[in-house]
């Protein structure tokens, strides 16, 4: 395994206005979205995107650089040949509680308020509690959980202990 460990918005521009982007928790946001119709803006959205240099990544159709192509695993070396992530032979049925019991009681339009991805998350804590025992349901999302609204994930951990 390879763990890369980089400052927050690693590749953005360092700060936008005199706000910091970079390492900072605005990295997590789309930096450009709120200003995207002022030119300096816009200009600093050109800059930043050719800095990745597409016209070496790719050809004059749009494709990926053949030399480039040819770095992807092939055969069992794909991720999705690996037994352990793509479920295969090592596949078994998740116990799934009753996704009604998660369902938000709305009486008439905009008589509730309510997160999706909240209730999302109180599903999926309580899928990864049915399974605990043969640890065969993970939700990866390091450092997003929470921004993501599914922090119930994180209620209870103890199944990870071990």
């Amino acid at each position: 395994m390879i763990i890369l460990r980089t400052p927050k918005g690693w590749t953005f521009p360092k700060e936008l206005d005199g706000l910091k982007l970079e390492g900072y928790w605005r990295s997590h946001q789309v930096p450009f979205a709120e200003f995207s119709t002022k030119p300096s803006h816009i200009k600093e959205l050109e800059h930043w995107m050719k800095s990745y240099k597409p016209e070496k990544l790719f050809n004059d159709h749009g494709a990926l650089q053949p030399e480039l192509a040819e770095l992807a695993p092939q055969g069992d070396r794909r991720m999705g040949a690996n037994l352990h992530s793509n479920g295969g032979m090592l596949l078994r049925d998740l116990k799934l509680p009753d996704y009604m019991d998660y369902a938000l009681s709305v009486s008439h339009p905009g008589s509730v308020f309510g997160e999706p991805t909240r209730r999302l998350g109180d599903y999926l804590r309580d899928v990864m509690q049915l399974n605990a025992t043969h640890r065969n349901f993970r939700v990866m999302g390091p450092d997003e959980t929470v921004s993501n609204r599914l922090g119930a994930l994180l209620e209870d951990q103890s199944q990870l202990d071990g």
